[in-house]
């Protein structure tokens, strides 16, 4: 260590004073280049192994310099990504909004900006990410409103972020759609109770041999198949529990075929196969008929 001492002679109101200051552990130069080296071993450190991705850019938008985790996030090496626009890097729609964010950034309007973006990974994968753009200010004294040497860019990998919220969206949406099909259904069921009930009526008017005894049987059995399909829609809005009852799956079948020839058009021919003496099943017919449906359109 060593020391430092000053002293010097002054005159005042006619009388000679002197005064003198004494400083001492002034650090060798050797001790603080071993300093210098240990705090910049500890910002490298941090620099190199935080998980935030971290990367370093010029006034013109360039990477002078990125960490390990700004190459993992864009999926590329680091000797690939130096001296490349951070720019080509995002997703073409948010390119505009990041370019204004920049220019805020490098004349001094901005010291710090939050956004939302999407990278383009090179594999074509696309990631959202939380990024956080700072003022590179290498001199002290460079202020807010003076123009920067560059910019700092923090990015947070928010894609799972992302994707919880698009699931909590769809979910609402879903939900949504269940409570307006539970309304909507219990309406149009009041009115295919209706149509029910007048067919029976006009049965008993028309028996069987005459004329309009099929038609009505027709429309009838229409009214039954919609029925089912408004009790589909309330069991899907938990407005209506599921009945499970044991079916024949040939029967069953013989009852959709007409109703699935309609649906698939002309075009496609449908043929059913099946075993004999083929047992029961135990499940709710309305479900069963629409995940046949499904298949058969899917």
């Amino acid at each position: 260590q060593r020391s430092y001492i000053a002293q010097e002679n002054f005159r005042e109101n006619g009388t000679i004073k002197t005064r003198g200051i004494v400083i001492t552990d002034i650090p060798t130069e050797q001790e603080l280049q071993q300093r210098l080296e240990e705090q910049n071993g500890i910002l490298g450190s941090l620099f190199k192994d935080t998980p935030l991705s971290i990367i370093i850019c010029d006034k013109e938008g360039k990477i002078n310099d990125c960490n390990q985790a700004a190459e993992e996030f864009i999926n590329k090496e680091k000797n690939k990504i130096i001296n490349k626009a951070f720019e080509s890097y995002i997703k073409a729609e948010d390119q505009e909004k990041f370019q204004q964010s920049m220019a805020s950034i490098i004349n001094g309007t901005e010291t710090s900006i939050k956004q939302d973006i999407r990278l383009q990974r090179s594999n074509d994968e696309e990631r959202a990410a939380l990024m956080y753009i700072s003022a590179l200010r290498t001199h002290p004294g460079t202020r807010q409103g003076q123009e920067s040497e560059g910019c700092v860019i923090y990015m947070i990998d928010a894609t799972a972020r992302k994707n919880l919220e698009l699931q909590f969206a769809q979910a609402q949406k879903m939900q949504a759609m269940g409570q307006l099909a539970g309304g909507v259904a219990h309406d149009f069921n009041n009115l295919l109770t209706a149509m029910i009930g007048f067919c029976d009526l006009l049965l008993q008017r028309h028996g069987i041999g005459d004329p309009s005894f099929a038609d009505i049987i027709q429309i009838k059995n229409n009214a039954n198949r919609a029925a089912g399909l408004v009790r589909q829609l309330l069991a899907f809005s938990r407005k209506q529990p599921l009945k499970p009852k044991l079916i024949e799956v040939t029967e069953n079948f013989a009852e959709l075929s007409h109703m699935l020839k309609r649906i698939l058009g002309e075009k496609i021919k449908l043929n059913f196969q099946h075993g004999n003496e083929l047992g029961y099943i135990r499940v709710d017919p309305v479900q069963f008929t629409q995940v046949i449906m499904n298949l058969a359109v899917n």
